[in-house]
C-alpha cells in the first residue's frame, strides 16, 4: 500500500514515512529512504530531516 504525504513538517514526515521526496522550487532533487538521502547529503546518521533538507537546498537554520 502506498499513501502520498505532502508536508511541511519534516519530523513528522521523518517518524511515519519509508521513502521521501524532496522537491526545491518545483524540481525533485533527492528521493529515497531516509538513510540513503542522509548518505547522499554527507550528513551523519544523525542528522534530522530537517538538517538533511537545509543541506540539500542550500539553507540553514537561520534563513
Amino acid at each position: 500500500m502506498t499513501a502520498l504525504i505532502s508536508s511541511h513538517l519534516l519530523d513528522m514526515v521523518e517518524r511515519f514515512c519509508t521513502k521521501v521526496g524532496i522537491i526545491n522550487q518545483g524540481v525533485l532533487v533527492a528521493e529515497g529512504s531516509i538513510d540513503e538521502i542522509r548518505r547522499r547529503a554527507e550528513s551523519g546518521e544523525e542528522a534530522t530531516l530537517e538538517e538533511v533538507f537545509l543541506r540539500i537546498v542550500g539553507g540553514s537554520n537561520g534563513d
